[in-house]
């Protein structure tokens, strides 16, 4: 196996989509069960993954990064994503999120927004008021063994 770390591209997006559906399957991870039935499959959450990563990948906060394993025609087999805080050092405001996609029909919605509210709170409580703006804040390191077939 001969890894090699990169940029991400909007070219990637699907495979980080398909890498963090499987890394939170609702069988195996309670809050994702939380939030979808736990017959839920990457057919119904790849999707959304993918689409909430894409609307990431283009925010201006957002470093993301792939993991490409040479021997398998550079399948992206892993990704990182980070997000900036949101005054680029020269007091500049940097570009938030883009809108959140539509949810799955799957989706529990009172149990995202608690999930939401929750976190968000906790960053209130460790950072101050204004939450993660000010900080930089990793939200996956995630690498995949094997095809995801």
């Amino acid at each position: 196996m001969s890894l090699r770390m990169r940029t991400a591209t909007a070219e990637d997006i699907p495979a980080i989509g398909r890498i963090s559906a499987a890394a939170f399957d609702p069988s195996t991870d309670s809050i994702t069960r939380r939030l979808f039935p736990r017959d839920a499959g990457d057919a119904q959450i790849a999707p959304w993954r993918e689409a909430r990563k894409g609307a990431s990948l283009k925010s201006e906060r957002t470093v993301m990064m792939v993991v490409v394993d040479e021997q398998l025609n550079d399948e992206v087999v892993g990704f990182s994503f980070w997000e900036a805080p949101v005054d680029n050092g020269r007091g500049e405001p940097v570009h938030l999120h883009p809108k959140e996609p539509e949810p799955p029909a799957g989706l529990d919605l009172a149990a995202y927004q608690e999930m939401r509210s929750i976190v968000g709170g906790d960053a209130v409580d460790t950072f101050g008021k204004d939450g993660t703006a000010h900080i930089w804040r990793k939200w996956f390191l995630l690498f995949l063994l094997g095809r995801l077939s």
